[in-house]
C-alpha cells in the first residue's frame, strides 16, 4: 500500500442550524424512504465536517451492504479526495468502500487502521470488525471488544447498537438481555431507528420481556419512521410466523403479513422483495408460482439482496420445470453472488463443478469453491469437504450408510483435514455433520473419541430432525459409553429411531435389544411415521409440509438486524 495520507485537518463541530439546511433535510428524508444514493450524496459534506447526525446516517448506509449497493461508485469521488487530505471519517468510508463496493481486504483493513489511528470512533469500530472477522489480520476477539468499547466511549451509535445486540444474542459472551434493555432505554435520541427495531424484536420474541405482538408492532413502525424500512419485513414476520417455533400462522394472518411485504417493496426494501419471492416460491400466503418468484428475486438482487442471488442460481439449477431450468443462468447468478463473497453461491458453484453440470468449469474446481465457501463459514461446504478428503477405509460405521466411493483423483485424502472440516461443520450447527461427528466421537476405540461431546452433538442432531442419531444414542446408553448405562433411556432412543426411520439396521438393533432386556415385548412397526422437511422451521415435521432440498439455512427472515450480523 503506497497511499500517502496528509496530516488531519482541524474540523469544527457545525452549528445546529445546519439541521435546517435544505440539503441536510433532503438527505434525512431520502434516508427515511430508503433512497440511499440521494441520502449519501446530500449528507456526505455534512458528515465530512464532523456533523454527528450526518455521520450517523451516512454510516447507516455505508455499513450495510444492501444500502451501499445502490450508491454508485462516482459518489465516492469526494470521499477519496478528503481521505487523501487526512479526513478520518473519509478514511472510514473508504474501508467500507473496499468492504462492499470493490472487495479488497488489505485496503479495508488499511483504511480502517488509518481512521482509527486518527481517533475516529467509526474507524475504531471498523478496525474492531476487522479483528472480529479476521480481515487482513488474525482474528482477535479481545482486540475487537477493546476497540468496540473505545468507540462506544465516544458515543458512536453504530458501535453502541452492535454491542447491545451482542448482549441480546450472546455472540461473544453469555447473553445479558436485562443489560441490553437498560442500555436501549437509556438512549434518548428517538430518531435512532435501531433502538426501536431491537425493542420490537425483543417484544415479538418475548426475550427479557413479556411477549407482546402489539408492542412489537408499534416499535417496528417507529423504526420504519426513522428510516429502517426493513421494519416492514419484521411486521410481516409478526403476522406470518410464530416467533417461538417459526411455524406458519393462519391464512388470514399470512395475507396481512404479505401486505406489509408489498408495502415495503414500494420502498425497494430488499428484505421485503426477497421475502415476497420466497412466499411465491413455496406458496406462503399466496399461490405457489416459481416464475413469479424469479421475478421478485431479480428485483431483490437488483437492490443488493445476496440471498436472492443464491436463490436464483439454486432455482435455475435444480427446478424440474424445463421452461425454467437453465444451467447457464444458474452459473451466471452463482458467479455474481460469489463475486460478492456470498458463501452459498460459492457452495453451489462447487456442486455445479463436482456434478460436471457445466462445461464452463473443471470438476476439480469444486475444491476451490468449497474451500472458499468454508472460509466464509458455510457449514454445508465444510461437510462436503469432509466427504472429499475422507479416506475410504476409515470411519466405516453401518449407521452412517456411506458409499464406498474413493476420493476423486484430483484430491489427496487426508484424515486430519476431513475431521477438521467435519468438526467445524458440526460447530456451525449442520445437523448431518453433528450426527457423523457424534458417531465418531462415541467410538471409544478411535483416537479422536470424546464421548461427552459426542453425545451432546448426537442430541443436537436429533433435535434438528436427524433421527438416525436416536439409534446411536440408544447404543451409547445401552453400553454406558462415556456415561452411566441406562437401559430405559436406551429403549426410548432405539424405539424413536425405528419410529421415524424405515431402516432394517435400526429394526434389527431394536429386536436384538428387546430380546435381551425385554423378552416379553415384541417389535411393532405400526407406529412408524413418515417425515417431511419444513422449509420454514428448518426441521422435520410429520405429514405437514412438502419436502424441499437444502433449505434449512435458506429460510428468509430479517430477524437479525442487517447491520450487525
Amino acid at each position: 500500500m503506497t497511499t500517502t495520507i496528509s496530516p488531519p485537518k482541524a474540523y469544527c463541530q457545525p452549528n445546529v442550524e445546519q439541521n435546517e439546511n435544505l440539503f441536510y433535510k433532503s438527505g434525512v428524508e431520502a434516508f427515511k424512504r430508503n433512497d440511499n444514493t440521494t441520502s449519501f450524496e446530500d449528507l456526505l459534506e455534512f458528515a465530512l465536517i464532523d456533523f454527528k447526525d450526518a455521520r450517523y446516517y451516512i454510516s447507516g448506509i455505508a455499513s450495510r451492504f444492501r444500502r451501499l449497493y445502490a450508491v454508485p461508485i462516482e459518489s465516492f469521488d469526494k470521499v477519496f479526495e478528503e481521505a487523501d487530505q487526512g479526513n478520518a471519517f473519509a478514511l472510514y468510508l473508504l474501508s467500507q468502500y473496499y468492504a462492499c463496493k470493490e472487495y479488497d481486504d488489505i485496503k479495508r483493513h488499511y483504511y480502517a487502521k488509518l481512521s482509527a489511528e486518527l481517533g475516529d470512533s467509526y474507524g475504531l469500530y471498523e478496525l474492531g470488525r476487522c479483528y472480529q472477522l479476521g480481515v487482513s489480520v488474525q482474528k482477535d476477539e479481545k482486540m475487537h471488544q477493546r476497540l468496540l468499547k473505545k468507540s462506544i466511549s465516544q458515543n458512536n451509535p453504530l458501535a453502541t447498537f452492535n454491542y447491545i445486540q451482542d448482549l441480546i444474542e450472546g455472540w461473544s459472551s453469555k447473553s445479558n438481555i436485562p443489560r441490553a434493555l437498560q442500555l436501549l432505554n437509556e438512549i434518548k435520541k428517538d430518531y435512532y431507528g435501531e433502538k426501536w427495531f431491537l425493542l420490537g424484536q425483543l417484544y415479538w420474541k418475548g426475550k427479557g420481556v413479556e411477549k407482546d405482538n402489539k408492542i412489537a408492532e408499534k416499535y417496528f413502525i417507529k423504526a420504519i419512521e426513522c428510516g429502517l424500512t426493513t421494519g416492514y419485513d419484521e411486521l410481516a414476520n409478526i403476522f406470518m410466523y410464530d416467533s417461538n417455533t417459526s411455524k406458519l400462522l393462519d391464512n388470514v394472518s399470512l395475507k396481512k403479513g404479505y401486505q406489509y411485504l408489498l408495502k415495503g417493496s414500494e420502498y425497494n426494501e430488499s428484505a421485503c422483495l426477497s421475502h415476497i419471492a420466497m412466499c411465491n416460491e413455496f406458496g406462503i400466503g399466496v399461490n405457489k408460482n416459481i416464475k413469479n418468484a424469479i421475478k421478485w428475486y431479480k428485483k431483490a438482487a437488483a437492490n443488493g439482496d445476496l440471498h436472492s442471488f443464491y436463490r436464483l442460481a439454486y432455482i435455475y439449477f435444480t427446478v424440474s420445470d424445463e421452461s425454467v431450468s437453465n444451467i447457464q443462468c444458474a452459473c451466471d447468478w452463482a458467479k455474481k453472488g460469489a463475486g460478492f463473497r456470498e458463501p452459498r453461491c460459492l457452495d453451489l458453484l462447487g456442486d455445479i463443478c463436482l456434478l460436471q453440470a457445466s462445461n464452463e468449469f473443471e470438476q476439480s474446481d469444486a475444491l476451490k469453491y468449497y474451500e472458499q465457501a468454508a472460509d466464509y463459514s458455510n457449514a454445508n461446504s465444510m461437510l462436503k469437504l469432509y466427504y472429499l478428503y475422507k479416506p475410504h477405509d476409515i470411519w466405516k460405521y453401518d449407521i452412517l450408510q456411506e458409499s464406498e466411493d474413493n476420493s476423486p483423483d484430483w484430491i489427496i485424502p487426508s484424515k486430519e483435514k476431513a475431521f477438521q472440516y467435519l468438526r467445524k461443520s458440526a460447530e456451525r450447527g449442520n445437523p448431518t455433520a453433528m450426527f457423523i461427528h457424534g458417531v465418531i466421537l462415541t467410538d471409544i476405540e478411535d483416537e479422536l473419541s470424546d464421548e461427552i461431546l459426542g453425545v451432546n452433538h448426537l442430541k443436537k442432531a436429533l433435535d434438528k430432525g436427524i433421527y438416525k442419531a436416536a439409534n446411536r444414542l440408544g447404543f451409547v446408553y445401552e453400553f454406558g459409553i462415556g456415561l452411566q448405562q441406562d437401559i430405559e433411556l436406551a429403549k426410548h432412543y432405539y424405539n424413536l429411531a425405528c419410529q421415524y426411520e424405515e431402516n432394517s439396521y435400526f429394526k434389527n438393533d431394536l429386536i436384538r435389544f428387546l430380546d435381551i432386556y425385554y423378552p416379553e415385548e415384541k417389535y411393532d412397526d405400526s407406529n412408524c411415521k413418515s417425515l417431511s422437511f419444513n422449509p420454514i422451521t428448518g426441521k422435520f415435521d410429520i405429514d405437514e409440509h412438502p419436502s424441499e432440498d437444502d433449505l434449512s439455512d435458506n429460510q428468509y427472515s430479517s430477524m437479525t438486524f442487517e447491520g450487525f450480523a
